[in-house]
This record gives C-alpha cells, structure tokens and sequence, in this order.
C-alpha cells in the first residue's frame, strides 16, 4: 500500500494525533491518491520491509491506519516518529548548514548561519543585524510558517507572529534573505535494511513561488548539473553532495529510513563572486516532489536522448477552484494524475480541484 498525504508536514507541525487538516490539503490528497501508485509500486513496495509505504509518517496517519485495522507491527513505532519529528525540525538544516560550512572551505558558500530564536527580543537583534530576513516556524508546511521582512524592523504583527510561534513550538528560526537565481535540491534515501545505506537519489531542479512549490524541470543529472555549473563550479556542488552525505551519516543512520530531499539554491553574490550556494536551506524527511519527478524522468524519459538533453518537459502540481479553470490548466497535459472526474462533472467543489501533471515547460 502507498499512501499520498500530502498534508504530512501539518500533522507534523501540530503532532496531534487526532488533528483534522485543512480541508483542502485533504482534497489534494484525495484527488491525487493514485500518485505513488501510479509511479512507486514497482519498487518503493517491494524494496521495503514494510508493506506500506506513506508520502511522511505521523501520528495521525498512523492512527488513522491503526483504527482502519492496519497491525502496529507494520506502522513505524512512537520512537520513531518522535525522531522523524525532531529530524523534520528546521534545526537540522541549520545544523546541516553549520557542518558543510565548517568542513568545506569554500568562499562561494553562503556564510551567514540561520539563527534559532527563543524570544522576540533575539529576533529583533537577528534583524536589526541583517535587515532583509526571513523567519521560519520550526515545523510548517510547504510555503507556510514563513515571515518576510524587507526592512531593519519589525511591526507590530510581525512580533505577534514571532510570539505566537514561540509559544507553540519553542522557538523561530531567522535566515538573511537572498536574490535568489534557482532552487534545487539533492534526493537520498536511506535503506531499511540494517546497515541503513545512504544512497545518491538526484538532483531536483524546481521553482517556487513565495516559498512554495510550483513545478519540477523534468531532466537528467547531467543536465541539471550543466545548469547549476552556469553559476556554481560542478567541483563544488559535488563536494557538498558528499559532506550532506556524511552529516546523514551521523545524524540519521539506524533511526529513519526512507527518502530525504536536501533543499538548496544558488543566489546573487557580489562583484568578486557573482553567485553564491546556500549549501542546505531545508531537510525533508519525506518524500517529495523532486522525487516524484525524478521517479517519472527515470520511468518515462531518461532513454529519450531529446528530452535528456533539452529538459523541455516540467512536472507541475495544478489547483483550480473552477472546473473551467482546471481543464483549461490541464488541457495540454501529457500525463496526468487527478481523481477529478466526477465534481467536475458537476461543475462544483467547494475546495478546487488538483492534479500532477506533466507538460511542456
């Protein structure tokens, strides 16, 4: 069984086993269930020892399956999903972060460190520092959680925010804002099995947009590293691939197995170094986008040699809130996923319609 819950990350945020999700992060998850079926079946599944596999383990998806009469025996133990949690915290990249800086001596690095913040009062001193920042929840979901300041202060909302989050989750974390040129992320998975290996998954090249994901350029390594090496030297990005390699080592070897995908980007430097490598922006303890991509490149495309070399497809999430809208946004669909059929229909859903789909870039 594979499990698409895409609402993952907020379960994680709020821990509650019985928390009821937004409901249109539960009608992404509905209308786009066959995702992990459609592409992982042949291998997530049968190189696993559990016979069940989810996007992110939680509490509340391992409740749902413990009350739907799934044995316990197959679901991750408390234990693991209290570290899965501490792992998905955003002081892991930092940590991440930290260790690649300290291990690789490299001026084409980003040097300033994020902050965990424990009061408003060290947020402001983070700010005042750096004026263009960005503040992070610990835990939140894609494009959510996140405060933008432009400016050496902050409002009065913006502390209320800080405030708030610090009194639910313990702390905020405060980055220096960046002009940044593009997103990526390296993919590992761990193995289940009991030397729990570390394994290359690849490269995603993706966008965003204010933080949250809009699409994946379907293309090979090689490809995708040929666009990195316009701005950051293949020498290094290889280098850093291998210290994110060991940091997992130590960090997460016998105590997750399963998919991570190693957030980074590339961003405007100065006159002497043009661009700049944020080494490691966010760790995802899950499956992720780019993993679907790269899972469709290598299923779909990888022996297309036009395709390998031009990257001229891309792998999008569509949301509509009319169904003229969605047909109109899926009508140029090479491949699509979306158990849409019936409300659109009916010309009526309250919480949109989604789909992944595959199409020209």
């Amino acid at each position: 069984m594979l499990i698409f819950n895409p609402e993952h990350d907020l379960c994680l945020a709020n821990g509650d086993a019985n928390f009821v999700p937004p409901a249109s992060a539960l009608q992404f998850g509905k209308d786009c269930a066959n995702l992990l079926e459609e592409l992982f079946k042949d291998d997530v599944a049968k190189n696993s020892n559990r016979s069940i596999v989810a996007w992110g383990w939680n509490s509340k998806i391992k409740n749902k399956l413990l009350k739907a009469g799934v044995p316990a025996e197959q679901l991750p133990t408390d234990n693991q999903l209290c570290y899965i949690k501490q792992l998905q915290h955003r002081r892991t990249a930092k940590d991440c972060f930290d260790y690649i800086k300290s291990t690789l001596s490299c001026e084409l690095l980003t040097q300033d460190s994020p902050m965990e913040c424990f009061s408003a009062i060290d947020v402001t001193g983070f700010v005042e520092k750096h004026r263009a920042v960005v503040l992070k929840a610990p835990w939140s979901g894609s494009g959510k959680g996140l405060r933008w300041i432009t400016d050496a202060t902050l409002s009065h909302s913006d502390i209320g925010w800080c405030k708030q989050i610090i009194a639910k989750q313990g702390s905020v974390m405060a980055e220096v804002r960046r002009d940044v040129v593009q997103d990526f992320a390296m993919l590992f998975h761990v193995s289940d099995s009991p030397s729990y290996d570390i394994t290359f998954a690849g490269y995603s090249l993706f966008t965003t947009r204010n933080g949250t994901y809009s699409g994946n350029l379907l293309a090979s390594d090689c490809k995708i590293l040929e666009i990195l090496a316009q701005y950051i030297p293949v020498d290094i990005i290889l280098s850093v691939k291998d210290t994110v390699v060991q940091f997992l080592q130590q960090r997460v070897c016998g105590k997750y197995s399963g998919y991570i995908g190693v957030d980074m980007f590339v961003c405007k430097g100065n006159d002497e170094t043009p661009y700049l490598l944020n080494p490691c922006v966010e760790i995802n303890f899950r499956m992720t986008m780019g993993v679907v991509a790269k899972r469709y490149f290598n299923k779909n495309l990888q022996h297309t040699s036009q395709t390998d070399a031009d990257g001229s497809l891309q792998l999008k999430v569509v949301y509509a809130r009319s169904a003229d809208d969605f047909r109109s946004q899926t009508a140029d669909a090479l491949w699509m996923v979306s158990n849409t059929a019936d409300r659109l229909l009916q010309n009526h859903s309250p919480h949109g319609y989604y789909a992944v789909v595959v199409s020209n870039c």
